[in-house]
């Protein structure tokens, strides 16, 4: 039975599942956050896991300014947002809910409802940051599908990043991501990795004085020698060459 959100609401389901938007049928994992805009028809099929806390309505003209706005932007733009927060972000949308629902129509209870609201919303920003780009099930070009994945490298270049890891937060396939990406831009998604992490090597190079081994570390080398390798083998000099010719050019100039 097709039934309309007055008001944005949050869910929390128990487990993962199937709803029906006005996209199709889109799946959530286990421990995800459900997003709806205003008006957005859904139907939670049969056998799919329900809400533990039963949904909290978000007024609807509320806009908070800023990052706390992004989650509303992003869930009116497709409908919906899911995300995936972690266990203490689960923990503490859990007890806003909570909150909410227990809010009745005393004197304070709309600036009370608004501040609740704010905190789930600045929660939820904290997980959209690291989350999906687009929501799963919803259709994507390989030019804004390439877009994500080059968001993330570029967000993520420091830690062991990996087409796998990648292919996953994106809910793709890793041999599709691949193709997207050697088609978008020419480059597998090790040359990619790889070029992100140089072109922020060359940044601290240029305008830091941390050592070889301090850069290699926070670019996400696994050592100095393998850093200063791919270094000059892209740019064809090491990076104390690069160092002095920068400085050089910049005592040149000034």
């Amino acid at each position: 039975m097709e039934e309309k959100a007055k008001d944005f609401e949050l869910l929390l389901p128990a487990s993962g599942g199937w709803f029906q938007s006005g996209a199709g049928w889109v799946s959530f994992e286990p421990g995800s956050a459900l997003l709806l805009a205003p008006d957005t028809p859904r139907r939670l099929p049969l056998g799919a896991a329900q809400a533990p806390i039963p949904a909290a309505r978000l007024p609807e003209n509320f806009e908070p300014p800023g990052p706390a706005g992004e989650p509303l932007r992003a869930a009116r733009e497709s409908g919906w947002l899911c995300l995936r927060p972690g266990e203490g972000e689960r923990e503490s949308l859990c007890g806003c809910l909570r909150a909410l629902q227990t809010l009745g129509e005393g004197e304070y209870a709309g600036q009370a409802r608004e501040h609740l609201a704010l905190a789930a919303l600045l929660l939820l920003e904290r997980c959209r940051r690291r989350t999906l780009p687009v929501p799963p099930g919803r259709r994507r070009t390989g030019e804004t599908l390439a877009a994500a994945a080059l968001r993330l490298i570029g967000e993520g270049y420091a830690e062991e990043l990996t087409l796998q890891g990648l292919a996953k937060k994106l809910y793709v396939s890793p041999s599709h991501l691949s193709r997207v990406l050697r088609r978008q831009t020419g480059r597998t998604f090790g040359q990619v990795l790889l070029l992100t992490r140089l072109r922020q090597a060359k940044g601290l190079l240029r305008d830091t004085g941390d050592l070889a081994i301090d850069i290699a570390v926070a670019c996400g080398f696994s050592s100095a020698q393998h850093f200063c390798a791919a270094f000059k083998r892209e740019s064809g000099m090491t990076p104390l060459q690069y160092r002095r010719a920068c400085r050089g050019k910049m005592a040149a100039d000034g």
